[in-house]
């Protein structure tokens, strides 16, 4: 699947979301939402043409066996979050609240390096087991699902964020 036009009707596993459902709906398959620990014997059984997935779980779940194509859409960016309560942060000294703080963020970084380079493992690891992984039309897809930011994000606070989290990253285009 390189474009849109590629995934026309084609049932995809998606987690019980209305924005996932909705973004595949978008991209034009039929969303199916559907439990995780299914998608092996439902792809291999004909149930589902595929499913969304990051690179590691495609690896670690085996569903590279049962769908060998990899499609590189991004539509859908994994992120990880570190919470606390702000009393604990506020309980804190100053002193070690700064290191708190700076243990906090090089804990961020060398999460980030790992899940990198679990990701690049994964990648080998399906590529040596028979797996092609494609680039896609990418601006062919950010067009498809333009509609799901008016959709999604409906208040002024979500639509700052989204723009402030964009902004962030220099290799997310203006119509990402």
């Amino acid at each position: 699947m390189l474009t849109p036009a590629d995934m026309d009707g084609r049932k995809i596993r998606v987690q019980e979301s209305d924005m996932h459902i909705r973004m595949i709906e978008l991209m034009g398959g039929s969303a199916t939402p559907l439990s995780y620990g299914e998608v092996y014997t439902a792809i291999q059984s004909g149930v589902l043409d595929g499913a969304e997935n990051n690179e590691v779980s495609y690896v670690t779940q085996n569903h590279h066996e049962v769908a060998p194509f990899w499609s590189d859409t991004q539509h859908l960016v994994g992120l990880d979050y570190m919470v606390m309560r702000h009393d604990l942060l506020e309980a804190m000294s100053e002193e070690d609240r700064e290191i708190f703080l700076e243990e906090w963020d090089k804990t961020m970084v060398e999460h980030t390096d790992l899940w990198q380079e679990e990701t690049d493992q994964a990648i080998e690891a399906a590529k040596a087991a028979g797996a092609t992984f494609h680039e896609v039309d990418r601006e062919a897809f950010n067009e498809a699902l333009a509609p799901i930011r008016d959709e999604f994000l409906t208040t002024e606070f979500q639509r700052d964020l989204f723009e402030q989290v964009r902004a962030a990253d220099p290799e997310q285009g203006s119509d990402q």
